[in-house]
C-alpha cells in the first residue's frame, strides 16, 4: 500500500487527465451497453414484430428500422473508437511523463550518492532499476490499469443491464467471485517471491553483460573468453531456472484458474436457454422468464462480466511485476547518500583555496586506512605525494573532496571544515585528473569541455596545447570533432591522459590534482607538460600524486606516504639529504645518472 501511495506522488500533478481519463473510461463503456440493446431491438423489432419507438420516434417500416439501428450502431462504434484513442494518448502521455521524472529522481540520486555505495552496489541492478523497472511501471499504467478501470466499469454497467432482464442470472454470476479470488489471493504472494528471483537474476544477467562490455579488452588480453562464456552461462541459467519456475507457477494458477473463470459463461447460457425454452413456466421455483430478443443481449453483456473474472490472473501478474519493480526504485531511491550538504552550509572563495588537513585518520570496515595526517597547502603552492600501492595517496585527495568523510581529525578549507561546505562549492575547488580515465561517447572537444561546456574552441586549444594533446588530437580523422568510444576506445592510454589533463586545465579550478596522471606518458612527453603548467603563471595550486620523481621534484613539498601515514616530509632536497626512502627510489629511477657521477 505504501508502495502505491508513493508511485501516486508521480501521477498526482496529472490527477485532472486522470479523472478525464475514468470520465471518458465510463463514457466508453457506458457506450458499449447499447450494442447489445441495439442487437436485441433487431431481433425483436426488425426479425420479430414486437413495436419499437425511442424517444416518441416510432419508424416507419422495419426497413428503415433497421437503417436507423444500423446508423446508431456504426455511430457508437466510431465515437468508441475516437475516445479510446483520445483515452489512450492522454494515459500515455501522463504515464511517461511520471515515468521520465521517476527516472530523473533515480539519476539525481545516482550522481548523489557516495563512493562508497557505488563501489558495493551491483551495476548491473543500477541499469536495470533505471531502464527495466521503470519500463515495468509505465507498461502497469498504460496498459494494466486502463484494462482493469475499464472492466471494472463494464462489469458494473453489465451487471445492472442483466439484472433489468433476469436479476437471477446476475446473483448466479456472482457466486463465482469468491473462489477466484481465493485462488489469486493463495498465489499472489508465490508468485511475488518467483517474480523478485527473476529480476535479481535478470539484473545479474546484465552485470556480467556490461563487464564483459567494458572490459573486453581484458577479457581477450588474458584469453579469458572461454571462461566469461561459462561465468554468462552460469547467470543465463540461473535466470532460465528463475524465469521458467515461475511460469511453472503461473500455470498452476492458470489451469484451475481458466476453468472455473469459463464456468459463468456455460452456466448462464444455460440458465438463459432454460428461462427462453420454458416461456412463461416456472423455472428452477423462481417465476423468471426471458424471450429469444433478451436472450441475445444478455449473450453480449455476459462477456462483460467474465472479463475480470478471466483476466484477473494476468492482472495479478502484471501488478506483482510492476509491484516488484516498484519497491526496487523506492528502496533505491530510499538509499541515503552517506555524505550530503547541510541546509546551512558555506560556500567557498574561489580565489583562495588554503587546504589544511589536521592530524587526519579514515577507517573503513574496521581497516584504518589513513593515520595522523597533517597537510598545510596555501594557495599557489604545489604538494607532491609518493608512496608504495595502497599506502593511501588517493584517499587523502578524496578525504580533501569529499568522497568520503574524515573519522578522525579535520579537512579545512580556509579555516572551514569542508563539512560545512557545500559540495558543489567545495568540489568546484578542485579539477581532478583521474588515475582510471574516462572519456564520453562524445567528441574529443565537448569531453576536454565537459567541466565547461561554454568554453569556446580556441579555450580548448589553448588547454589542448598545455596537455601536449593538441598535435596528435589534428591528427585524428575530424580533429577535435572526432567522436571517441566509451572509455576513450580507439585511443592510446597517453592520448586519453592528455585529454583528461586539458579537461581539467580548461575547467581551471583553483587546485589542480594528478593522481598518477602522467604515469602514460613518456619522460621527455611529461616534461613538457610540467614546464607548459609552471609557464601559465598562475595562483593554481597542485597536488601530484605519482611513482616518478621527476614528476613531483619540483613540488614546494613532498610526502611519502606508508600504510596510510607520512613516514616522511620535505623538499627534493631535504628529503635526499635524509638517505631515507624517497632516496632510495632517486637511486632506482637514477641509477645511470648516479653511476656516471
Amino acid at each position: 500500500m505504501k508502495t502505491l501511495k508513493r508511485l501516486f506522488l508521480y501521477f498526482r500533478p496529472y490527477l485532472g487527465i486522470m479523472i478525464l481519463y475514468l470520465v471518458m473510461g465510463a463514457l466508453i463503456v457506458s457506450l458499449a451497453m447499447l450494442l447489445p440493446q441495439i442487437t436485441k431491438a433487431i431481433i425483436a423489432s426488425v426479425i420479430g414484430d414486437t413495436p419499437f419507438s425511442i424517444l416518441g420516434h416510432t419508424p416507419s417500416s422495419k426497413d428503415a428500422l433497421f437503417l436507423e439501428l444500423a446508423v446508431a450502431w456504426l455511430t457508437i462504434v466510431i465515437v468508441r473508437q475516437g475516445l479510446s484513442y483520445i483515452r489512450g494518448y492522454l494515459m500515455a502521455k501522463s504515464s511517461i511523463k511520471a515515468v521520465c521524472k521517476m527516472r530523473e529522481d533515480i539519476f539525481e540520486k545516482l550522481v548523489w550518492q557516495s563512493q562508497t555505495f557505488l563501489r558495493n552496489e551491483n551495476t548491473g541492478n543500477i541499469m536495470t532499476v533505471i531502464n527495466g523497472d521503470t519500463e515495468m511501471i509505465k507498461n502497469f499504467f498504460t496498459g494494466t490499469v486502463p484494462a482493469i478501470l475499464e472492466a471494472i466499469f463494464g462489469f458494473i454497467f453489465a451487471s445492472i443491464m442483466i439484472g433489468q432482464m433476469s436479476w437471477i442470472m446476475v446473483l448466479t454470476a456472482y457466486l463465482f467471485v469468491v473462489p477466484l479470488f481465493l485462488i489469486s489471493r493463495k498465489f499472489s504472494k508465490v508468485f511475488y517471491k518467483w517474480y523478485h528471483f527473476v529480476r535479481e537474476s535478470s539484473a545479474d544477467l546484465s552485470m556480467t553483460t556490461q563487464e564483459n562490455i567494458t572490459g573486453i579488452r581484458i577479457v581477450k588480453a588474458y584469453a579469458q573468453e572461454e571462461q566469461e562464456k561459462k561465468k554468462f552461462k552460469e547467470k543465463n541459467d540461473a535466470f532460465r531456472y528463475h524465469g521458467i519456475n515461475y511460469m511453472v507457477v503461473w500455470g498452476k494458477h492458470f489451469i484451475p484458474f481458466g476453468i472455473i473463470s469459463n464456468l459463468p459463461n456455460i452456466v448462464l447460457t444455460i440458465m438463459a436457454a432454460l428461462l427462453v425454452i420454458n416461456g412463461n413456466t416456472h423455472f428452477m421455483m423462481l417465476d423468471q422468464t426471458m424471450s429469444v430478443a433478451e436472450f441475445v443481449a444478455i449473450g453480449g453483456y455476459v462477456g462483460y462480466i467474465l472479463v475480470p473474472f478471466q483476466q484477473i490472473n494476468n492482472w495479478l501478474n502484471q501488478t506483482q511485476q510492476a509491484a516488484t519493480s516498484a519497491e526496487k526504485v523506492f528502496r533505491f531511491l530510499n538509499t541515503g547518500s552517506i555524505i550530503t550538504s547541510k541546509k546551512d552550509a558555506q560556500t567557498v572563495d574561489p580565489t583562495c583555496v588554503n587546504i589544511k588537513m589536521e592530524h587526519v585518520g579514515f577507517s573503513a570496515n574496521k581497516t584504518q586506512i589513513i593515520e595522523d595526517v597533517t597537510i598545510d597547502l596555501p594557495q599557489g603552492k604545489s604538494l607532491g605525494i609518493m608512496g608504495t600501492t595502497g599506502s593511501g595517496k588517493t584517499m587523502v585527495t578524496n578525504l580533501m573532496t569529499r568522497f568520503f568523510d574524515v573519522t578522525e581529525g579535520a579537512v579545512t578549507i580556509n579555516g572551514v571544515d569542508v563539512k560545512d561546505i557545500d559540495l558543489t562549492s567545495l568540489r568546484a575547488c578542485f579539477s581532478p585528473v583521474l588515475q582510471d580515465v574516462f572519456l564520453f561517447s562524445d567528441t574529443i572537444a565537448k569531453n576536454i569541455a565537459f567541466g565547461r561546456p561554454d568554453a569556446t574552441y580556441d579555450d580548448v586549444c589553448n588547454c589542448a596545447k598545455i596537455a601536449q594533446a593538441h598535435d596528435f588530437i589534428l591528427e585524428t580523422p575530424d580533429g577535435y570533432d572526432t567522436i571517441v568510444g566509451e572509455r576513450g576506445m580507439g585511443l592510446s592510454g597517453g592520448q586519453k591522459q592528455r585529454i583528461s589533463i586539458a579537461r581539467a586545465l580548461l575547467f581551471n579550478a583553483p587546485v589542480l590534482i594528478f593522481d598518477d596522471a602522467t604515469s602514460a606518458l613518456d619522460m621527455e612527453t611529461e616534461q613538457e607538460l610540467y614546464h607548459a603548467l609552471r609557464s601559465r603563471g598562475s595562483n593554481q595550486s597542485h597536488i601530484i600524486i605519482a611513482h616518478r620523481i621527476s614528476s613531483v621534484k619540483d613540488c614546494d613539498e613532498i610526502l611519502i606516504m606508508d600504510k596510510g601515514r607520512i613516514i616522511e616530509r620535505g623538499t627534493h632536497e631535504e628529503l635526499l639529504a635524509l638517505h631515507g626512502q624517497y632516496y632510495e627510489i632517486y637511486k632506482e629511477q637514477y641509477s645511470t645518472v648516479l653511476e656516471a657521477v
